[in-house]
């Protein structure tokens, strides 16, 4: 605030040649400053292309040139795009620069705000809180009685991805996105950067169209860009060049079927208020993403699987792999280059008193398995070999269904591959599952059981 000195007599004839036009100052330097909107208002395209700030929206505003500044203080729309929130008062003649931003869960430091694009934009709330805005404006007690306009300008570039392949896909994910704009308010320049991320973008209505909201940078050609998710399927989408999103431009990659079955990309024209179509031709190609089934045990881990430790017992089995379990005197077990031999001894004992066991690696995919395996004996046939698949660590023990029984007793057969349908979709298998083979110890006769060719892989269903 500025401060003057005069003596009594200069100030009396002062006064008295001042005319009441001329006499501005005092109220110049209590007048408050208020915010408004300006129109034509865009927060985020959702319905019909333009949605307005609705009643309730946060934005936040930092002041340069004030009586006293603001920093980062949070203004409320109100109906007509007036704006609620603190007292502050211009500084006598002195104008003023504001500048706002949207939203105000981005980051504010002197000078600047960051905004990091969230990895989830499935939603509309999530969409529309990623639309990262700002305005630059100035203001003076004695224009427009201190009124301030905010013209806020996109600072994102915005996604829209139509999937014409199927009429099925479930999402659209963006990947290899850098995820935080950076806004220095003094020059009204935005960065991008940070480490990318994969970004799951928002589906429109009931059709197929997808949209997010990201920074603006150049994705190098041959970067897998899109990934689609289609029931059991997922496509791939991956540019042949560079493709750059630019602030406040749109960005529409279309994706169709061509006669041949293969899926191209290009840009349509679109009519978008307040935001800016993007022309440049995007073409690609998507191409559908195998993945394979998961593999328990796999012919090659069995090929190399070796008998690890004796345990007493089942809840002993703490460890991945491949173990004894039970009293030696029972039977004799060994496991090389793929061949696991168990030759009982006659005992009183009965069942799994003698057995091997392997624990798998965490279930993550809930789904059924198939176990298959070979399984011959030179001594007799007989359901001598029980088989199950049975909960780590649990008293009493609990079985997963083998088709239809808790276990199965499989006659050894040399002309035969045995396979097992085991259900694991609706079960809690964080903790691997266990694979049991034990032999019969109370049998009328010495029997030796050869296992070979054993893997236990995720079922997939014929297409």
């Amino acid at each position: 605030m500025k401060k003057y000195l005069f003596s009594a007599i200069a100030l009396s004839a002062l006064l008295a040649g001042c005319s009441n036009d001329e006499a501005v100052a005092p109220a110049l330097e209590n007048q408050p400053v208020s915010f408004e909107i300006a129109g034509p208002v865009t927060r985020t395209v959702t319905t019909n292309n333009v949605t307005e700030f609705v009643e309730g929206d946060v934005i936040a505003i930092t002041s340069s040139g004030l009586s006293t500044d603001m920093s980062n203080a949070t203004y409320t729309v109100q109906a007509g795009g007036s704006l609620s929130g603190g007292s502050f008062y211009y500084n006598g003649e002195e104008s003023a620069t504001f500048y706002a931003h949207y939203p105000t869960t981005a980051t504010y430091a002197a000078g600047s705000v960051a905004m990091s694009v969230p990895a989830n934009q499935a939603s509309e709330a999530a969409f529309n809180g990623s639309d990262f805005m700002t305005a630059t404006a100035t203001g003076a007690a004695a224009t427009n009685s201190g009124k301030v306009s905010l013209g806020f300008k996109h600072r994102l570039a915005l996604v829209r991805v139509v999937w014409n392949g199927t009429t099925t896909a479930t999402a659209v994910t963006l990947n290899a996105v850098k995820p935080t704009a950076t806004w220095t308010q003094a020059d009204d320049k935005v960065a991008t950067s940070g480490d990318a991320i994969s970004v799951n973008t928002w589906k429109i209505g009931d059709g197929q169209e997808y949209w997010a909201l990201i920074p603006a940078q150049t994705i190098s050609a041959n970067t897998q860009l899109l990934t689609i998710t289609d029931a059991s399927k997922s496509y791939q989408y991956t540019p042949q060049s560079d493709i750059e999103f630019t602030a406040s431009l749109v960005k529409k990659i279309t994706l169709n079927l061509n006669a041949e079955g293969q899926v191209e990309a290009v840009i349509d024209e679109l009519s978008i208020e307040d935001w800016t179509e993007d022309t440049d031709n995007v073409n690609g190609n998507v191409e559908e993403v195998v993945v394979p089934p998961v593999e328990l045990i796999s012919a090659a881990d069995f090929a190399a699987a070796t008998l690890g430790t004796t345990v007493d017992g089942l809840t002993g089995m703490t460890t991945t792999g491949w173990a004894q379990v039970g009293a030696a005197d029972n039977a004799t077990i060994t496991l090389a280059e793929g061949t696991l031999t168990l030759a009982n001894k006659l005992t009183s004992s009965k069942w799994y008193n003698r057995a091997v066991v392997c624990r798998t690696e965490a279930v993550t995919t809930a789904a059924k398995y198939t176990l298959s395996f070979k399984l011959t004996t030179a001594d007799k046939t007989g359901d001598g070999l029980r088989v199950a698949v049975m909960v780590p660590e649990t008293t009493p023990n609990t079985f997963y269904k083998i088709g239809t029984s808790d276990f199965v007793y499989p006659t050894p057969d040399a002309a035969k591959t045995y396979t097992y349908s085991v259900d694991l979709s609706a079960v809690d298998t964080s903790t691997g599952v266990l694979l049991v083979l034990s032999p019969k110890t109370d049998a009328e006769v010495d029997v030796v059981y050869t296992v070979t060719d054993l893997t236990f892989v995720e079922t997939r269903e014929a297409e």
